[in-house]
């Protein structure tokens, strides 16, 4: 009788696209891009029931949305020959494409500053076979079969019929290999989409095989297949989840500036930090150059979410400072900064108030960051500090900077024309006095840059998502 009632319920899932999806949250990546009330809401409208399988060590600090199931899940590291042989093998994929200027660069740094003499020879032998995109692809098969789907513990087999993973075990995503390995194992369908611009191009080569690949418009399309090797006709442009829901919590410019406390009738300028000390105190010394040649100008500081810089002992005096004077605003990303354990990632990054600080500001200072792109999409200009800190000899040892310009998706995104790079303190007091004069400046290259990296921004991502899970269920039912 068990026998005979399995097709029949697997026929009207397939026919009618009602199943169940479980879906990785692994990270900070995963909880901001996919844990999502609209997400949540686009598939129980279609009748699909979500189960979302989330780290045991993050579980607790999650906040859940109703009408979801939450299963901990946990992982069994390899050991002996197959945790040596994994170590290697991931190492190579991260290199590629070794021949990049800019991860050749990257590596170089790192490798002189944290290796021995012997260690960078052997490195140099890994990088000169990760220049071959047929080796990596070769060792992301031998990564498979040294895997081990029994690592995976706590996922509910016969609660689920398909399985959604943000990234394709690129850099720092294991996780989502052992799961793609337990859910093939287990015949369960995989659907993987991209949560950021630069995760195709920047992460080395995959670790697994990809049936369906969600991204967000034509750059990711052209990095999954040209990075990546992913066959055309497997991927589909949704656009970006976040980006397309984004507006809809916009308030009146007037009144959330004054809601920070802030006055609307000056010119805002907003600095997305990084986890770099020196960056926050070199942009309050160009703020008050600035302001020795205009008083109606204010600031913004959008405190990278992370635990240690929140808690380091620069930082707080800053905070103090900035706090007692009334034109300066600090936004954290991180809400919950003071909750958690320092060495966890931030699962939940706030998103209200940074949508509305894009969208009442009138310039925008990063480094490098995804805010570019997002300074593009609400038409501000946008600047990269792209200077560090000199070494001092009273410090025993001066952070360690890359060259953040020189990586691949951020000399794409550079590109387009629509953001400077300042790589003096003169040069970025420049470029924002041109900003604040003529904001209308770049303002069709910024809008070709969104069309390329973020594709269509319609608000109907998440009903694209659905339509390709089910497409992919039932093709695969």
């Amino acid at each position: 009788m068990l026998f005979a009632l399995r097709p029949t319920e697997m026929t009207i899932k397939k026919n009618t696209g009602v199943y169940r999806l479980g879906i990785a949250l692994l990270g900070k990546g995963s909880t901001n891009h996919l844990h999502r009330r609209e997400v949540v809401e686009a598939f129980q409208e279609q009748g699909i029931s979500l189960i979302f399988l989330v780290r045991e060590d993050y579980i607790e600090l999650l906040k859940k949305i109703e009408g979801c199931r939450y299963y901990p899940v946990s992982f069994q590291k390899l050991s002996g020959w197959r945790e040596h042989l994994h170590f290697i093998f991931e190492y190579v994929r991260n290199l590629y494409p070794s021949y990049d200027k800019g991860r050749k660069a990257y590596f170089d740094l790192l490798v002189r500053y944290r290796r021995s003499r012997r260690l960078q020879q052997i490195d140099f032998l890994f990088r000169l076979i990760a220049r071959y995109r047929w080796v990596v692809k070769l060792l992301a098969r031998f990564e498979k079969w040294i895997g081990r789907p029994d690592s995976v513990q706590g996922i509910p087999l016969h609660e689920i019929d398909q399985l959604m993973l943000l990234g394709i075990g690129t850099a720092s995503s294991e996780l989502e290999m052992d799961m793609t390995w337990w859910a093939r194992h287990h015949r369960i369908s995989v659907i993987n989409i991209i949560g950021n611009y630069d995760n195709l191009s920047s992460k080395g080569f995959r670790g697994v095989s990809v049936d369906r690949l969600l991204v967000w418009g034509p750059s990711m399309v052209r990095d999954a297949v040209d990075f990546q090797d992913i066959p055309r006709e497997r991927i589909t442009e949704i656009g970006s989840i976040r980006y397309n829901v984004n507006p809809q919590l916009l308030t009146d410019r007037d009144d959330f500036l004054r809601s920070l406390k802030l006055d609307p009738r000056k010119k805002t300028i907003l600095f997305a930090g990084f986890f770099f000390e020196f960056h926050y105190f070199e942009m309050m010394e160009v703020f008050e150059n600035l302001r020795r040649e205009d008083q109606e100008l204010q600031l913004i500081f959008r405190v990278y979410p992370n635990k240690h810089l929140m808690d380091s002992v620069y930082m707080k005096p800053l905070f103090v400072a900035a706090e007692q004077r009334s034109d300066i605003y600090i936004s954290y990303g991180d809400p919950d900064f003071q909750r958690g354990e320092k060495g966890k990632s931030v699962l939940q990054i706030e998103e209200f108030e940074l949508c509305n600080i894009l969208n009442s500001c009138d310039c925008v200072v990063n480094i490098f960051s995804t805010i570019s792109l997002e300074a593009c999409m609400y038409d501000k200009p946008s600047i990269n500090m792209n200077y560090h800190q000199k070494h001092h000899p009273a410090v025993v040892r001066t952070p360690l900077y890359y060259n953040y310009g020189g990586l691949f998706h951020n000399r794409r995104l550079v590109a387009y024309g629509a953001i400077q790079t300042a790589v003096t303190r003169g040069e970025l007091c420049e470029y924002l006095r041109e900003a604040l004069r003529h904001p209308e400046k770049f303002t069709e290259q910024r809008r070709e840059t969104v069309k390329h990296e973020v594709g269509v921004l319609d608000g109907k991502a998440c009903e694209r998502l659905v339509d390709a899970c089910k497409e992919h269920f039932i093709a695969h039912s």
